[in-house]
C-alpha cells in the first residue's frame, strides 16, 4: 500500500522595487529548483504556487512533508526573477492552507 504524501504550505514575501509577476515567479522558481535538484529532486517536491499577490508580494507554495527543507532551500538561493533582483522572505510553514492564510498571510 502507497502512503499519501502529506503536504506543506510555505508562505513568502518577496521584496524588490520592480513589479514581479506570476507566471515570471513561476517560471523562475522552476528553474531555480531544477538548477539546484534536477529533474530528480524536483519531481519528489510536488511544487505547486497556491497564490500569489502582486500588489502585497505576498505567496504560498505547496510541497510535499519530506521536500520541505528542499523549497526553503530554492527559495532562499532565488535572487532574481525576470531580470529583477530580489529577495524572497520565508514567513511560515504551515500544514493547511487555511492555517497558513490565518497565521502569516
Amino acid at each position: 500500500m502507497v502512503k499519501k504524501e502529506r503536504n506543506r504550505y510555505i508562505v513568502f514575501k518577496l521584496y524588490s522595487s520592480n513589479d514581479i509577476s506570476k507566471e515570471n515567479l513561476i517560471k523562475d522558481m522552476w528553474r531555480n529548483l531544477l538548477t539546484i535538484y534536477g529533474e530528480y529532486g524536483a519531481s519528489k517536491t510536488n511544487f505547486w504556487l497556491i497564490e500569489y499577490d502582486e500588489e502585497t508580494k505576498k505567496g504560498i507554495v505547496r510541497c510535499t512533508h519530506t521536500t520541505v527543507n528542499m523549497m526553503r532551500t530554492v527559495l532562499a538561493l532565488t535572487t532574481k526573477i525576470a531580470e529583477a533582483p530580489v529577495i524572497v522572505k520565508i514567513l511560515g510553514v504551515s500544514g493547511t492552507i487555511k492555517t497558513a492564510k490565518e497565521k502569516f498571510y
